[in-house]
Order: C-alpha cells, then sequence, then structure tokens
C-alpha cells in the first residue's frame, strides 16, 4: 500500500477526489457481480498471492490491496475534510453536511446487505467472513463507524481540552506499531468454540494487550530520545525511524508529483 500512496496523491492532487471515488465504487462493483474472481492457477502460492492482490480467494486475511484503497481514499477525504473545517472541529456538521451524507450511505449499505445476507450475519460482520471476501459490506461498516468514532473523538477533544486528554494522546502516535503486532496478536487469539461471554472477554483482553504494548513502545521511544544522539545504537534508530524512512517517502513522491511551474 506504501508503494501505491505516491500513485494515489498525484492523482488527488491533480485531479482531485472524483477519479479516486470512481475507482473506488468501480472496484466493488466488479468485486459485487463477478466474486469469485478468477485468477492464473498454474504456481504455488497463486491463491495467497491473488487473494492478497485483488481478493480473488479467501484464502488469506482481508481487505486486498485493491479493495484495501477504499480506506485509504476515504481518510485522505476525511482529513482533507477536517482540515479546511478546524473552526468547527467536528465531522458531523450540518454546515457542511458532506460527511452526514456518507455515514447515511454506508449505513444503508450495511443494513441493505443485513437483509440479503443468508447466514448469521453478526458473526460474519464482527469475524473474519465479511473481511477476507472483502465484502462492500465490511467497508461500509468500517467507514461508518470510523466517522462515529471520529467525530466523537473530536467533540471529547473539544470539550475536555487537549491538555486533559494528552494521557491517552500515545494511541494516536504509535498507530503504525500497533497495526503492525497488534495484528500479529489478533492474529495468535484462539476464537473457536468460546462462548458469546467467552468472546467478549478475549475481546477485551486483546484490546487491553493492544493499549499496553502502544503504552510501552511509547514510553521506549521517548526513551531513546533523551538519551545521548551520539551512542550507535540511538544512531541507528533514528536513521531507520526517521531519516531514511523518510527519505524514501519523499523521493517515491518526487518522482511521481513535479509542481507545476506558473508563469506570471
Amino acid at each position: 500500500m506504501l508503494l501505491i500512496a505516491p500513485l494515489l496523491l498525484y492523482v488527488r492532487i491533480n485531479h482531485g477526489f472524483a477519479p479516486l471515488v470512481a475507482f473506488c465504487i468501480a472496484i466493488h462493483a466488479i468485486h459485487f457481480m463477478f466474486y469469485p474472481l478468477p485468477y492464473y492457477e498454474n504456481f504455488p502460492g497463486s491463491n495467497i498471492l491473488f487473494g492478497f492482490l485483488y481478493g480473488a480467494t479467501t484464502d488469506i486475511a482481508g481487505p486486498s490491496v485493491l479493495h484495501g484503497i477504499t480506506f485509504v481514499v476515504t481518510g485522505m477525504w476525511l482529513g482533507n475534510f477536517i482540515k479546511g473545517n478546524m473552526e468547527r472541529y467536528r465531522l458531523l456538521d450540518l454546515q457542511r453536511p458532506q460527511v452526514i451524507y456518507l455515514f447515511i450511505a454506508c449505513s444503508l449499505l450495511t443494513i441493505v446487505g443485513w437483509t440479503q445476507f443468508e447466514g448469521d450475519y453478526l458473526h460474519a460482520l464482527a469475524g473474519m467472513g465479511f473481511r477476507n471476501s472483502n465484502s462492500y459490506i465490511y467497508f461500509a461498516f468500517g467507514i461508518a463507524g470510523a466517522i462515529i468514532t471520529i467525530d466523537l473523538c473530536m467533540r471529547l477533544t473539544e470539550r475536555l481540552g487537549s491538555e486533559r486528554i494528552k494521557p491517552i494522546l500515545f494511541l494516536g502516535g504509535t498507530s503504525l506499531f500497533i497495526f503492525c503486532f497488534g495484528n500479529i496478536l489478533i492474529y495468535f487469539t484462539r476464537t473457536e468454540d468460546l462462548s458469546q461471554g467467552q468472546a467478549v472477554a478475549a475481546t477485551l483482553a486483546t484490546a487491553a494487550a493492544n493499549v499496553l504494548m502502544a503504552w510501552s513502545y511509547n514510553k521506549i521511544r521517548a526513551r531513546i530520545e533523551q538519551m545521548d544522539p551520539n551512542l550507535p545504537f540511538v544512531r541507528r534508530y533514528k536513521f531507520i525511524s526517521k531519516g531514511y524512512a523518510d527519505a524514501i517517502a519523499a523521493r517515491m513522491v518526487g518522482l511521481m508529483y513535479k509542481p507545476q511551474v506558473v508563469m506570471a
């Protein structure tokens, strides 16, 4: 997904969000109409590779790279909306109802999916069923849930003030770490043959473990930042986590987007 990011930025900067939105809608429409999608099967692991790339199979945890672009584009659009609405500091805003329209559309898609799905809908939604199959229901529910969560967090921050919520801000600063190691922890969590109460307890325990990992990593990172920058370990850490990664990202974006010079 990081390799695709410069291309998404290029399209966004030069052509706006419309082609990105149209692309995402087309992907889900094609998937809905033609699933299961064909793929080249003549080599070992082809089911994993093509399931990972565009959701041809459910043999690997979803969403696929191609379908996952939907979440990336949605995040870009929401971030752009927040940036242009900082004086209100909220997502669900009657004075700028674009996000409300998106929330309503995603909620309706989730409800429609509920009426059309044959089987245990809540189990497929809470488990890996819709996610692994790259169902539009998974994305609609995820986007609607993200909008509600972000809006509540923004309103809570506005009411309490940034100083009072500072103790939990480490969760935002360690999101990439949790995305990686938190998913590993979730995959190792046993979910088979659990009662409803046990499933709730396992979910809460896994969430608590993820928060603890994020807090621990944030503390370790802060401690390293305070160390002597000339220590070999500190130099390697800063080179990898900051200089090297930032240089690669800047280079990739630079290859895809060249500033346009406007002659006076």
